[in-house]
C-alpha cells in the first residue's frame, strides 16, 4: 500500500474502491471530485499506505 501512495501523490491521483471509499490526498482535494463521487461514497483523506490500508478495512 506505501507503493500505492507514492504513486498516488507523483500523479496526484484519487483512488475509488468500487463499493467502498474514495480517498484523496488533501481535504482541499474534495471539492474537485465529481457530485456522484462525493455524494454517494464516503470520501477518506489517505496519504498513507497503512491509512489507505485501514480505510479499505472500515468500509
Amino acid at each position: 500500500m506505501d507503493l500505492l501512495a507514492v504513486l498516488l501523490r507523483r500523479l496526484d491521483a484519487v483512488l475509488v474502491v468500487p463499493g467502498g471509499p474514495t480517498m484523496i490526498q488533501r481535504d482541499e482535494d474534495r471539492d474537485r471530485l465529481p457530485a456522484a463521487l462525493r455524494d454517494e461514497w464516503p470520501v477518506v483523506v489517505a496519504r498513507t499506505g497503512a491509512e489507505i490500508d485501514r480505510a479499505i478495512r472500515a468500509s
